[in-house]
């Protein structure tokens, strides 16, 4: 049985099964996760490959969907909260700086309703040193997490929808490529 469909129990998880398995024990549910199907991101769509993950995320509602870049995976998560939905969106260092454009232009992504986000932003200082993940969320003014081992990740996304549900703001969570 895959790490995301144990109900209880300790599991050997990798990151992107830690963060699913935290979507999926939120206190809200989470309806949206926006990606590029590109690396280390592409392991997202691995993990629900196995027919049990993919029955789980089906009984919770969660729908994963490909997108052509980080800034389409923002602007649909943005529009997806707006519309009452919790959506995550993920973001590859190398398109940071893109994707926290359309967060800007957002208006720092401010919601009213039941609606949220979450970015989850990966921290690859090796392949863009000059893209910093919580110096640009920084900027925006976004609450920020940023775990320190796989199992903060899963907690990492349950208390970055705390966050925003208490903020009415998208929350930066940052992944640190070590962990990812």
């Amino acid at each position: 049985m895959p790490p995301v469909a144990r109900p209880e129990g300790f599991a050997l998880c990798t990151a992107f099964e830690a963060i699913l398995k935290g979507i999926f024990e939120c206190e809200w549910p989470v309806s949206d996760v926006y990606a590029p199907r590109r690396p280390p991101l592409d392991m997202l769509f691995r993990v629900l490959i196995e027919p049990r993950a993919f029955e789980v995320a089906e009984r919770h509602g969660l729908t994963l969907h490909t997108c052509v870049d980080a800034t389409r995976a923002v602007e649909l998560a943005l529009r997806s909260a707006a519309q009452g939905k919790r959506a995550v969106a993920f973001v590859p260092n190398d398109q940071l700086h893109a994707a926290m454009a359309v967060v800007a232009r957002e208006g720092g992504a401010r919601f009213h309703g039941e609606g949220r986000a979450v970015l989850v932003l990966e921290d690859n200082p090796y392949l863009s040193s000059a893209a910093c993940p919580l110096q640009s969320a920084a900027q925006l003014d976004l609450p920020c997490l940023a775990p320190s081992s796989v199992a903060g990740l899963r907690v990492g996304i349950q208390d970055a929808f705390r966050v925003a549900q208490a903020t009415e703001r998208a929350v930066a969570l940052i992944a640190h490529v070590g962990l990812l």
